[in-house]
């Protein structure tokens, strides 16, 4: 691996997010730092999202992005919902007082937002709070001016919860949960979510957590890296575990079959966890000595960007082999009827396969509605976005919805396009064959 550059923020960073070549930077007491790194070797501070400065001691410390909207967890802050369609110009669009909503005004103790997930209309927010308080609030955010809080749960009433990260999947949400271990939400009927079941980890705090198929990668700090078979969600069972030295294990990014690890004081690696079902992880390469605290990590291609608390964010390049085995997501097909019917709901299906020669991670399809039949989208309208789940290679997946055409649509000649891997979680051996056109349908 390579450093190509470094940035020092001003506060501690906590976590990072690139979209677009643009870096989102969770930056503590000193709010959401804004940096263009699509020349990675320089970054640019396009702007500063100051924390809600009415709010004692908020904390930027997660960031989600949906199309160009940021919702922020902003610790006693609550939500912020930003308007980044311009990102040099941040804009404040609505918030939710978290901390008043949902804690105890008499004794002054409400809980804080550490971590957030957005899908649909819903904003999943992680919670830091005390007896009796929740640990996840689920916000209706259709109208950002105005969001408004639907649903609650306090997974452990009787006892702390400090929920740090999570990471949601369909209907479900996994929580890590501190010391309560991993926590499993069914998030089905929003205004009711419901615990599912409780992955102890002994005491050992839960930092991070991503799902990928039927098993839940956990960061749970003193213990390592844990594998949990999740495929009975009602009964979570560990399968594999790897600690390195004795160090701290804060926050981890799955891309394909590798675990990358932000350890703290002992830097960054990257861990091969392509057999969860037979073998334990194995350490990839050697650890890379981190200029500060790995607090957590971002893989987008050959980019590896690092928060790493008071020194700012790391960039490395990690070149690859040649020989080196990833996936390579596909459209293989994609269906529609040869006319659609305005205000009618017309039927598309697609498939996605996986070509590589190595297992894929969840990832993201869009389809658009298009006036030509190039592989580009500007000027193309969003119709749907779906999840794909995990795919080993060899398979497929099929994509399957009725999309609802406007009244208001114009008649004529459209194409549409499926794009699969579309927010780019999966690094992929081509990632140039991502993009199907169908044949030409009309709009009556």
């Amino acid at each position: 691996m390579t450093l190509l550059s470094s940035y020092d923020t001003p506060g501690d960073v906590y976590d990072i997010l690139v979209k677009n070549d643009i870096a989102y930077v969770c930056d503590g007491s000193e709010g959401l730092q804004i940096i263009d790194v699509s020349n990675p070797v320089s970054p640019t501070l396009l702007a500063t999202y100051e924390n809600n400065s009415d709010i004692y001691n908020g904390k930027t410390l997660d960031v989600a992005i949906s199309g160009t909207v940021a919702y922020i967890a902003e610790q006693i802050g609550g939500l912020q919902i930003v308007d980044v369609s311009n990102p040099s110009s941040p804009t404040n669009i609505g918030s939710f007082d978290i901390w008043k909503s949902l804690g105890n005004q008499a004794q002054s103790t409400g809980p804080e937002a550490s971590s957030i997930e957005v899908a649909g209309k819903y904003a999943y927010v992680a919670l830091m709070g005390e007896f009796n308080e929740p640990n996840l609030a689920i916000i209706d955010i259709s109208n950002p001016s105005s969001p408004q809080l639907v649903g609650s749960i306090d997974t452990t009433p009787s006892l702390n919860d400090f929920s740090l990260d999570m990471f949601l999947i369909t209907d479900t949400v996994y929580l890590a949960d501190d010391e309560r271990g991993m926590q499993i939400v069914d998030v089905s009927n929003p205004v009711s979510p419901t615990l599912v079941a409780t992955y102890d980890t002994v005491s050992n705090p839960a930092r991070d957590v991503v799902v990928s198929g039927n098993y839940a990668y956990l960061a749970d700090w003193g213990a390592g890296l844990i594998i949990i078979d999740v495929t009975d969600i009602s009964n979570p069972v560990i399968r594999r575990s790897y600690h390195f030295q004795a160090g701290y294990y804060y926050g981890l990014f799955l891309n394909s079959d590798e675990a990358y690890i932000a350890g703290g004081d002992d830097g960054f690696f990257i861990l091969d966890v392509s057999k969860p079902a037979t073998s334990n992880p194995s350490l990839v390469g050697s650890v890379y000595d981190t200029a500060g605290s790995a607090q957590d990590v971002f893989v987008s291609g050959e980019l590896i960007f690092i928060a790493e608390g008071k020194t700012g964010i790391e960039i490395l390049k990690r070149e690859m082999a040649s020989n080196e085995k990833l996936p390579d997501l596909i459209v293989k097909s994609l269906k529609i009827a040869k006319s659609f019917k305005r205000g009618k709901k017309a039927k598309i299906k697609a498939i996605v396969k996986n070509i590589g020669n190595a297992n894929s991670n969840n990832s993201k399809i869009s389809f658009y509605l298009s006036k030509n039949k190039k592989k580009i989208f500007e000027g193309d309208t969003l119709i749907r976005k779906s999840r794909i789940k995990a795919l080993v290679r060899g398979k497929k997946n099929a994509v399957l919805f009725r999309w609802k055409v406007p009244q208001r649509q114009r008649r004529g000649k459209y194409y549409i396009k499926a794009f699969c891997d579309s927010s780019k979680q999966v690094e992929e051996s081509d990632d140039t064959n991502n993009i199907k056109v169908s044949k030409k349908v009309k709009v009556k």
